[in-house]
């Protein structure tokens, strides 16, 4: 019974891992979800250090380099203070916002960096 929980676990996991833009997948560590390291992450130094990949990473609205970023479902980035910018509304105890660059409504994903 065990087992099968944790097969079940990885492959939730790997569903939601992959349903991510592929630029954010890094910023994903399956150690929270599944006990293990599973694909390349930022959290245990085993992606391209975050130096090298910040290179697509800026704010939509202020251009700036983003060291820190608060990403939407949507797949699009914004820094910390430009989120709070957005149009943004409620959808049962979680926000949600208005993303500037597709128009989507999209929720906050949580990003380990």
């Amino acid at each position: 019974m065990r087992a099968e929980v944790y097969a079940e676990l990885k492959r939730l996991y790997y569903i939601m891992r992959e349903s991510y833009p592929e630029e954010l997948r890094p910023h994903c560590c399956g150690k929270i979800f599944v006990g293990e390291c599973r694909w390349p992450c930022f959290s245990y130094g085993t992606a391209t250090r975050k130096e090298e990949y910040n290179k697509w990473v800026r704010c939509p609205i202020c251009y700036v380099l983003l060291q820190d970023f608060v990403a939407l479902n949507c797949g699009h980035v914004y820094c910390p203070d430009c989120i709070n910018y957005l149009a943004f509304g409620v959808e049962g105890s979680t926000p949600v916002y208005c993303c500037d660059e597709c128009r989507k409504w999209a929720k906050q994903l949580h990003v380990y960096k």
